[in-house]
């Protein structure tokens, strides 16, 4: 009988689901829907009102923010290179993205999921 000395780690999987209540879910989905038109506003409002009231509102609000920041990052870079011709598919990628991954992630947030968006910088822990 033998023994691997250097056991692999555990496959990572969906994050473990958090509890909450209906209206906590609306509020998470808000949070994630708002970024679209008032960009990092909108999730920081419900963030700072809500973190202390309910875990999954917190997660889900500081998902939704993190998101927005590096979006807004992309954007402060994309902008002045459009000057360039290579700033045009960049802020394209950024809005289209924007949408599509807001409405995924609200999406799962109104199921009471716990959303992750991939390939973040994670200002807010």
């Amino acid at each position: 009988m033998s023994t691997d000395p250097n056991p692999s780690p555990a496959p990572a999987g969906p994050p473990p689901a958090i509890e909450s209540t209906t209206e906590e879910r609306q509020l998470a989905m808000l949070a994630h829907i708002g970024g679209i038109p008032t960009s990092f506003i909108a999730p920081l409002v419900i963030y700072l009102m809500k973190k202390d009231q309910s875990p999954f509102l917190a997660d889900q609000a500081k998902e939704a923010l993190n998101f927005q920041l590096n979006l807004l990052v992309i954007l402060i870079v994309g902008i002045p290179l459009m000057f360039v011709v290579i700033g045009i598919p960049i802020v394209l990628a950024a809005a289209v993205g924007n949408v599509v991954l807001s409405i995924m992630a609200a999406m799962q947030a109104n199921e009471g999921k716990v959303f992750r968006h991939r390939y973040l910088v994670r200002v807010i822990q």
